[in-house]
Formats: C-alpha cells, sequence, structure tokens
C-alpha cells in the first residue's frame, strides 16, 4: 500500500465457491483462479485492513482467547481425573473451583497424598489462568446470534452483553427492564446472547443510517 497499490484481503469463504472442483480441486493455480474471479465481483465483500494500533488490540484478544481455552482445558482434566477416584463434580468452571476445597477435605483419606499434591497444582494454576483472563478484560475494557458470521465478534459481543447484565437491574431504560424481565424465564448465558443479539441488531441500525445510539 505504501508504494500505491490497491490492497485488499478476501474471506476464503467468499473464494471458495470460485474454485473449480470444489475442495477437492484445492491447489494454488486453482486457488489463484478463484481469487481473480472473486475480486472481480462487483458486490464482493472485503476484509477491512488493519492498521498498526488495530492489529495491537486484536493481538490482545487473541492472546486472551488463547487463556480462556487454557482454563476450560485445565478445568475438564481436573474434573477428569477426580472422577477417576469416583469424585464427580458438576459442569461448571466456577463451581469446580468454589468446591475444590471442601471436595479436599471430605475425601482426604480417599485420594491419595501424590494425587492431592498434583490436584492442588490443578487448583492453584485455574485460579491463576482466572485472574490472568481478568487482567487482560480490564485491559480490554470489556448469548440468536447468525453462526455464519465472525465467531470472535460474536464472541466479543457475548462478552460485552454479560457485562451489561450486572449493571441492568440499577437501570431504567427500556432495554434494561427487558432483560430484567427476560432474566426471570431463561437461564443467564441465554439472556447474554439475546441481549448480544440486541446489541447487534442497534449497533447495525445505528451504522446504516448514520446515527448515534439513543437509549429509550
Amino acid at each position: 500500500m505504501e508504494l500505491g497499490h490497491d490492497a485488499r484481503i478476501i474471506d476464503p469463504r467468499f473464494v471458495a465457491p470460485y474454485r473449480h472442483s470444489g475442495r477437492s480441486g484445492k491447489n494454488d493455480r486453482n486457488d489463484a483462479q478463484a481469487i481473480c474471479e472473486a475480486v472481480s465481483r462487483p458486490t464482493m465483500r472485503f476484509v477491512p485492513i488493519k492498521n498498526p494500533q488495530q492489529q495491537a488490540v486484536l493481538t490482545i484478544h487473541r492472546v486472551r482467547s488463547g487463556y480462556v481455552v487454557e482454563h476450560t482445558r485445565v478445568a475438564n482434566q481436573f474434573r477428569g481425573l477426580l472422577a477417576e477416584f469416583g469424585i464427580v463434580v458438576p459442569k461448571g468452571v466456577a463451581t469446580l473451583k468454589h468446591r475444590w476445597l471442601q471436595i479436599r477435605t471430605q475425601h482426604a483419606e480417599q485420594i491419595p497424598p501424590l494425587a492431592l499434591e498434583e490436584f492442588d497444582g490443578l487448583y492453584r494454576r485455574l485460579l491463576g489462568l482466572h485472574q490472568t483472563i481478568l487482567a487482560y478484560d480490564r485491559k480490554m475494557r470489556l448469548g440468536r446470534i447468525s453462526k455464519r458470521g465472525d465467531p470472535y465478534l460474536r464472541t466479543l459481543l457475548i462478552h460485552g452483553a454479560r457485562t451489561g447484565l450486572m449493571h441492568t437491574p440499577n437501570q431504567q431504560d427500556r432495554k434494561s427492564l427487558w432483560a430484567e424481565q427476560l432474566k426471570h424465564d431463561k437461564p443467564w448465558n441465554k439472556v447474554a446472547v439475546a441481549l448480544a443479539n440486541k446489541h447487534a441488531r442497534i449497533a447495525w441500525a445505528m451504522l446504516a443510517n448514520n446515527t448515534s445510539y439513543q437509549p429509550t
């Protein structure tokens, strides 16, 4: 771009329909032909090119996402190893963290000291990962949404909705009252997804009509 070229990025999902022989014909030659065909379409949607600051923000999001995956993996491993000793813990990372000290006391004689030491290590690791994720949330200032869209954007919308649900009890605008009413009938995560969906529609309307947000 610095040399005057018109650089553009196309989502691979939009290129695939123009590739000869579909997936079985994927090679450099067919890929190049498909890209040339796709870029010539007048209605083709291109991925916006990020500046260094935007790329830096995306880096933070991706690193946080990695910690979330590791947090879930450690919790599943923890729960699975406990099950080997006949100790079944309900699903949910929060439940596991909150109940471990109680489980440790109740089953101290059932679990060998060597295993207890490893379980304590997993517990400390879970707490550490949780604090790391919270630190990234503070740095970033942070569930029907179409699954055909950007999955990471969907994740951010849902995270934002969860944060918003923590403040709706103190708000009297129509959206907050709607969310509070929904809490009585639906689980928390479903309410978060519903609120995220509403936020996505509001954002689209603001962009489409070039207007600012007007709470009611």
